[in-house]
Parts: C-alpha cells; structure tokens; sequence
C-alpha cells in the first residue's frame, strides 16, 4: 500500500520511461493509495478514497506503440462512499476479467466495487452488514488459483481476524471466524498470502478454513496474519 506524500498532488512515476504525471490535489495527506494490474487490457489501475469520501480511479493505458499515458482520476462512487483516505484495497479476480476494490463504508461495512472484460464499473455493494468492522480497517484480499477461492481478510470490531469469501466467482458467502474476539486490535493491519503446496496438489493448511459443505480431501488455503 503506497500514501500520498503530502498535501500536494500525489505524483505517479512511470520508471521505464522516467516521465512524470501530476495528478489534481483530491486525496488526503497521506491517503494510502493501492494499486493492481489488469493483464488483460495492460492497464494499471490506481484506487484512493478522495477528500469527499468517493473512491477514485487513475488508470495508465497503452495506445499502440505509443508510451503509456496516465489518465485523468474518475470517480467510481459518489461522495460519502467511504471516509476520506479510507485504506483501500484491490484484486485482479481472473474468473470474468474482473477488477474488485474493497474498502471499510462509512458505516462499517465492507464494501466492494468491481468491473469485467474492462467495462463499466458497476455500483456499489455490501460484502458484510452494517457495524462489521471500524471505519479505516485495513484490508487484505488474496486468491487461491487452484480452487477458485477470492478471500478479503480484516480485523472486526471485536478484535476477531474474520475471512470474507466467495467460490468461483458466486456469491459472497457469511465470513468466517479466523480467529478468537481479541487477536488483533480492531482494522488493524492485515496481510494475506496464498501458498501453494509443492507435493503434487496442494495440501491442507487449516481444516477450518473449508467452506461449509466442502468434501476436499486434499486443498489449500490463504493464510493471514495480522499486527
């Protein structure tokens, strides 16, 4: 997760071509930024929560052979979406050529947006009910290729490392508990990793992660950890 330097335009560097790109002043001083690529269309894709609380999206395009170009930031949401400088977080979901963002709502919801195939982006929904988790709780999200699992990992408000999740793509499911009401201090950081096995499949990391119903015999896992 990257921040906005200071009050100023956050700046956006393109190494390959050392060529810089001010960005209008809409963030916070030190607003985290988060960033993903979409290998489909060869874009990177530049989230924030802007000064009036609406998710903002900055994209770098290819034209050609032309260099890239950084595009002017659209509002993906309204104002009030989320609290301004929200930690925001994003994936690229294979499953539909999907880009998903999520971040903690006003009201302490879980929120997500997303597009597919590069198109427009849809509105806004909940991942978890209302009061989930503090407002700026970070967010850690995480795909597991193998079994077609996309993971969104936070601290609630009880302190209980909880795993929001969906398989192949379906609907969100009821998260699940990953640990015991004060593990961590509540939308305190959050990592995620998916590791896959390497003996032939892969293999069980924690049983209790499994969705409800599942009869896997052999499956992985992400795994989180949190500060």
């Amino acid at each position: 997760m990257q921040r906005v330097a200071s009050a100023d335009a956050p700046r956006l560097a393109h190494s390959a071509k050392r060529a810089r790109h001010n960005l209008p002043a809409l963030f916070p001083a030190n607003a985290p930024l988060t960033v993903v690529y979409q290998p489909t269309s060869k874009q990177v894709e530049v989230f924030a929560i802007d000064d009036n609380g609406a998710l903002q999206n900055v994209r770098r395009v290819h034209f050609g052979s032309a260099a890239p170009l950084w595009e002017q930031p659209v509002a993906l949401t309204g104002p009030g979406f989320a609290p301004p400088g929200a930690p925001v977080t994003a994936i690229f979901q294979p499953l539909n050529d999907q880009l998903e963002v999520y971040v903690v709502g006003n009201d302490g919801a879980v929120m997500g947006v997303w597009n597919e195939h590069n198109g427009p982006w849809k509105p806004a929904f909940n991942l978890t009910a209302a009061g989930f988790a503090p407002r700026y709780s970070e967010l850690a999200p995480v795909r597991a290729d193998s079994i077609e699992l996309t993971a969104v990992f936070v601290v609630d408000n009880s302190g209980t490392l909880q795993m929001i999740w969906k398989l192949h793509d379906r609907a969100w499911q009821i998260p699940r508990t990953a640990s015991d009401p004060g593990f961590s201090a509540p939308g305190g950081s959050v990592a995620a990793v998916w590791e896959p096995k390497l003996s032939g499949r892969d293999a069980v990391t924690n049983p209790g992660f499994a969705p409800a119903g599942a009869r896997w015999s052999v499956y992985s896992v992400p795994f989180a950890c949190s500060a």
